[in-house]
């Protein structure tokens, strides 16, 4: 647990580099949107980020932030933070895809992702142990996926990034490629 005074110094440190980090990669969101975050506390510092899908708002786990800037990994953050505004792009496509299909960018992919929400799988099991199944569902392939992109574009190769077992293959790496690309193309 953590104090309720060492949470508000934390918070009171961070949010800055937070708001700074969300401000600095509007241009790769997908969707103009206003990103909603606040602060959250969970001592599992491999936990960094979650968003609500029925309110978009990301909650930050201010013990991850602040590890990641312990061990010198500041990057981790943004690329956690993308991870998750990805889902934001995610759950407007689904919705559109409910309420109106023509209204999305991509048909197909709205719709599975849309039975994915549906059944989704969390990271971890109810013993606190890793699903495979999550890294299995199209959502988080493409979150990974495309924070990855990010990161890769405007850094370089980040060798502390953490990239799931799941995902050391060719599809990941030729999805992470065709970003790329498109942000080559898109002047960012």
């Amino acid at each position: 647990m953590i104090g309720k005074q060492l949470f508000e110094n934390l918070q009171y440190q961070y949010s800055p580099i937070i708001s700074d980090i969300i401000n600095s990669d509007v241009g790769f969101y997908r969707t103009n949107r206003t990103i909603q975050w606040r602060f959250g506390y969970d001592e599992r510092v491999a936990i960094f980020a979650c968003c609500d899908r029925k309110t978009n708002i990301v909650t930050v786990n201010i013990a991850a932030v602040d590890f990641s800037f312990q061990q010198n990994e500041p990057l981790h953050i943004e690329y956690f933070l993308l991870h998750e505004i990805r889902h934001i792009y995610q759950h407007l496509e689904i919705e559109d895809y409910r309420t109106d299909p023509s209204k999305c960018n991509n048909v197909e992919l709205a719709k599975k992702w849309s039975e994915e929400e549906d059944n989704y799988v969390k990271a971890l099991d109810k013993d606190g142990n890793e699903n495979a199944e999550y890294f299995a569902q199209d959502m988080e392939m493409d979150a990974f996926a495309y924070s990855y992109a990010v990161m890769k574009y405007k850094y370089g190769d980040v060798e502390y990034l953490y990239i799931p077992m799941a995902y050391r293959n060719e599809e990941f790496d030729k999805i992470v490629a065709e970003w790329q690309e498109t942000f080559k193309n898109e002047g960012l």
